[in-house]
C-alpha cells in the first residue's frame, strides 16, 4: 500500500499519461490495483446508463471507490451461467438482497478484494418474484469507504498464498442477506423497475463488452511480456559462449539448434506486437459501430475472435518464457536471471478472464454459425459463409516457387482453418444423425478436442494477416526499405515455424504435399540464418532498459559473468559470513558443528 501511494505520488508529479502511468504500475508491480483500471473502471463505463455513469464513474477514477470483479465462484468460473450467488428483489424496500446459498457459491479470486477494495461488480442470479432470470452485473459496497472494515453481512478476505502474483490480494467474499439499492443493478442493457418488472435494453451478450476489452488487453500485454523473455535470452545467447576443443569458442546462438528454439520466438514477440495493435482497433472499431448503429453486428465476431487470441497467444506466450528460461541452462533456473518470475507472475494469464481451454468453445462455436450462414463474418472470415468461395478455398494448391509469398503463406491458414471447420461441421452433424438431433450438447462435448483446433487455427489465420499487413504497409512507407525486409523475414520465419509445428494439419488439408513440407523446413533454416544477423538489434528495437529486464542474463552490455558475481555476493544468505570481519553461517555453532563431529545429541533442538 505504501508502494501503491507513492507510485499515485510520481503519476502526479511528473504529469504522466496514462501509456506511461500504466508501465510505471506494471513495473511497480502493484498489484490488485490493475484490476480495480484494466476491469472494474471500463466495466462501469461500458455498462452503466447516464445516471448511474455520472454518479459512479468520477470516484473509481479519482479512486475514492477501489473496485474488484467478482464474478468467479469456488465452484464455477468459466461456465458463467452456473454462478449460484442470488439477488432478489424486494419490491416493498426497492431494493436487491444478495445471498450467497452456498460455500461453493463464495466468490473466489477476484483480485483487490483480499485488501484494497470498497466496491464489487457481482456477477448474481436476478431473482423477480421467484423467477430465475439469470446471471446480471450488481454494484455491491463491500467495505466503509472511511474505516475500510467490511460491511454488515459480509465476509471477506485474501484467499491466501499462490504459486505467483503475491502482491496481487486475490480474495474471497460471502454475502448474507446484503441490501442494496435497485438502482444499484448495471442496466444498461437491462433494467427492473420499481414494481418489478424486467425490461431489457439492449443485445443478450452486451456485458460482454469488459471481458472482450479485458481479453483485447491480454492480447496486446502478451508482446510485451514475452519482448522481455525473448530479450534476455538472446542477449544472453549472443554473449555465452561453448566449443569443447575449440581454440575460441562460439556464442550459443550461432548453433542452428539453438536459433531453431529461439528466433521464431523472436519473430513471434513481433507477431504479438502488430497482433495486439490489430485486435485493439478491432475492439475500438466495434465500439464506434455501437454508437453509430446503436448496435454492433460485428460484436458476436470480435468476441468469438478475442476468446481465440487470448487462448492462443497467452500459450504462445507462456509456453516461450519456459523455453527462453531452459535455453539459458542452469543459470536460466536463477530468480535473478528475471526468467522464474516473468513465468510466474504471466501464468494466471492462462486461466484468467477464461480458461484457454474453454474458451476456445466460443470461438468454434461462432465458426460454425459462420459456416451455416448465421452469423456475420466480417471480411477475414467471409469465405467461410459462402459456398464458392469455401470450396475455391478448400481445393487451393501452392505450387514450389510460391510457397514462401507473402499471400500463399495466408492462404495455407485460411485452407487449413476452412477444412478444420467443415471437419468440425460434419463430426457434429454425423452425431446428430447418429444419435438424434435433440443431443446437440452431446455433439459438441465429443467434438470439443476439434474445437480447440479450430479455434487455434483461427487465432493463427488472424495473427498471420496481422503481420502480413504490418510488413506491407512498412513496404509502402518511405524511406523504410530495409525494415520491410527485416520484417519480412520475420514474417516468414514466425508462420514456417508455425507450419512446422502443425504440418499434420496443412498436409491432411492438401495444401501442403510432402514434398513441400521438406522445402518449408530448408527454408525455415535459412530464415534462422538470416534473422540471427539481426537477432541484437531486433531485441534492443523492443527498448528493454536493464531495470525493466531486471536480470544477471539480460545485460545490455552483455557483462553476465561480472553480473552473476555481484548478485551472489550481495545475497541476504552470505551477509555473515562475507562481511568485514567474517562469521559463521546462522545454525553453525547450534547445530551443523555438532552434526559434523558426530555429536548430535548436544545439539539445540
Amino acid at each position: 500500500m505504501r508502494k501503491l501511494c507513492a507510485v499515485r505520488q510520481i503519476i502526479e508529479r511528473e504529469q504522466l499519461d496514462v501509456f506511461e502511468a500504466g508501465l510505471l504500475k506494471y513495473l511497480g508491480n502493484i498489484g490488485g490495483i490493475g484490476l480495480h483500471d484494466n476491469v472494474f473502471v471500463p466495466t462501469l463505463l461500458n455498462m452503466t446508463t447516464r445516471e448511474q455513469f455520472s454518479e459512479w464513474v468520477p470516484r473509481a477514477l479519482s479512486y475514492e471507490w477501489i473496485g474488484c470483479y467478482a464474478q468467479t465462484e469456488i465452484e464455477h468460473g468459466s461456465n458463467v451461467r452456473g454462478l449460484q450467488t442470488t439477488c432478489t428483489f424486494d419490491a416493498d424496500a426497492d431494493e436487491f438482497v444478495v445471498h450467497t446459498p452456498t460455500v461453493g457459491a463464495t466468490k473466489w479470486w477476484p483480485g483487490a478484494l483480499g485488501y484494497l477494495c470498497t466496491h464489487a461488480v457481482v456477477y448474481a442470479r436476478l431473482i423477480l418474484n421467484g423467477k430465475d432470470y439469470g446471471v446480471h452485473n450488481f454494484l455491491v459496497q463491500v467495505r466503509d469507504t472511511e474505516t475500510h472494515m467490511p460491511l454488515r453481512g459480509i465476509e471477506l478476505g485474501d484467499i491466501g498464498a499462490k504459486w505467483g502474483t503475491n502482491t496481487t490480494d486475490n480474495g474471497f467474499v460471502r454475502f448474507t442477506d446484503v441490501r442494496i439499492p435497485r438502482t444499484n443493478m448495471f442496466m444498461k442493457f437491462a433494467s427492473v423497475d420499481s414494481s418489478g418488472k424486467y425490461t431489457k435494453s439492449g443485445p443478450d451478450k452486451g456485458s460482454y463488452g469488459t471481458m472482450t476489452q479485458v481479453r483485447a488487453g491480454i492480447v496486446a500485454m502478451s508482446f510485451n511480456t514475452l519482448a522481455t523473455a525473448v530479450t534476455i535470452a538472446v542477449r544472453y545467447g549472443a554473449v555465452r559462449r561453448q566449443e569443447p576443443g575449440a581454440e575460441e569458442e562460439r556464442p550459443v546462438l550461432d548453433y542452428i539448434s539453438m536459433q531453431h528454439r529461439l528466433l521464431p520466438l523472436l519473430a513471434a514477440s513481433y507477431a504479438l506486437r502488430f497482433t495486439g495493435e490489430h485486435m485493439m482497433n478491432d475492439y475500438l472499431a466495434l465500439g464506434k459501430e455501437k454508437k453509430a448503429k446503436g448496435g454492433a453486428v460485428s460484436g458476436p465476431m470480435v468476441h468469438a475472435l478475442s476468446c481465440s487470441l487470448k487462448s492462443l497467444c497467452s500459450t504462445l506466450t507462456l509456453d516461450g518464457i519456459e523455453e527462453c528460461r531452459r535455453s539459458c541452462g542452469g543459470h536460466g533456473f536463477l530468480l535473478s536471471s528475471g526468467l522464474p518470475q516473468l513465468y510466474t507472475s504471466y501464468m494466471p494469464m492462462f486461466t484468467a478472464e477464461g480458461d484457454n481451454y474453454l474458451l476456445t468453445q466460443q470461438s468454434a462455436r461462432f465458426l460454425l454459425k459462420c459456416l451455416k450462414g448465421e452469423a456475420h463474418a466480417g471480411p477475414l472470415l467471409d469465405f467461410l459463409t459462402k459456398p464458392r468461395q469455401l470450396r475455391a478455398v478448400l481445393s487451393t494448391r501452392s505450387s514450389a516457387d510460391q510457397l514462401l509469398d507473402s499471400p500463399a503463406i495466408v492462404g495455407a491458414f485460411k485452407q487449413r482453418l476452412a477444412s478444420l471447420v467443415v471437419a468440425l461441421g460434419d463430426e457434429v452433424d454425423l452425431y446428430l444423425d447418429s444419435h438424434g438431433k435433440q443431443s446437440l450438447a452431446d455433439a459438441l462435448n465429443s467434438t470439443l478436442v476439434t474445437q480447440y483446433r479450430v479455434s487455434r487455427a483461427l487465432g493463427y489465420l488472424y495473427i498471420v494477416v496481422s503481420f502480413a499487413d504490418a510488413v506491407q504497409a512498412a513496404e509502402q512507407r518511405e524511406g523504410s526499405k530495409d525494415i520491410a525486409a527485416v520484417l519480412g523475414s520475420l514474417f516468414t520465419l514466425f508462420a514456417l515455424s508455425a507450419i512446422e509445428k502443425d504440418l499434420a494439419e496443412f498436409m491432411s488439408c492438401g495444401y501442403i504435399d510432402v514434398k513441400q513440407s521438406a522445402q518449408i523446413r530448408a527454408a525455415l533454416l535459412r530464415q534462422l540464418a538470416e534473422v540471427r544477423k539481426h537477432a541484437i538489434p531486433l531485441t534492443d528495437a523492443f527498448g528493454k532498459s536493464d531495470f525493466e529486464l531486471n536480470s544477471v542474463l539480460g545485460r545490455y552490455d552483455g557483462q553476465y559473468a561480472q553480473a552473476l558475481y555481484e548478485s551472489g555476493v550481495r545475497d541476504v544468505a552470505n551477509r555473515a559470513q562475507m562481511s568485514e570481519g567474517g562469521a559463521a553461517i546462522p545454525g553453525y555453532e547450534e547445530y551443523l558443528k555438532p552434526f559434523m563431529r558426530g555429536e548430535e545429541a548436544r545439539a539445540r533442538l
